[in-house]
């Protein structure tokens, strides 16, 4: 079975950037959701392995959006996206129990380092 990725942020372009740089990784599927109710739709049609969550998407709420999308399905990994001087917005979420932050703007070594380490967990040899 092949990873799958979810990218929810309301900013098309930084979903471009961030859905081109997994897919650069080897990652066949990465959907992405522009609104939270776009990406719970597609969580529970898809089961993506992985998440990856901007926090200043309007509506998110980045805390209780990670206990539902683990609760939901145990096993799935979130990653919160945030800009450097807003890290702090990710300590509430890191609690919720997302794995790992991705800081904007994206570098896409880091970005590759993040999902090899989230694969590794997802998808145990």
């Amino acid at each position: 079975m092949h990873p799958t990725v979810l990218i929810l942020d309301d900013t098309e372009f930084m979903r471009f950037i961030l859905k081109d740089i997994i897919e650069e990784s080897g990652v066949p599927l990465v959907a992405e959701a522009g609104t939270v109710a776009e990406a719970r739709r597609l969580f529970s049609a898809l089961e993506p392995d992985i998440v990856a969550i901007d926090l200043a998407t309007p509506g998110v709420d980045g805390p209780a959006l990670v206990r539902e999308f683990v609760s939901a399905r145990p096993g799935t990994l979130v990653a919160v996206i945030t800009t450097l001087d807003r890290r702090a917005d990710a300590r509430a979420a890191l609690e919720a129990g997302a794995v790992d932050v991705i800081i904007t703007p994206y570098d896409p070594l880091e970005v590759r380092e993040t999902l090899r380490d989230m694969l590794a967990v997802a998808t145990p040899v």
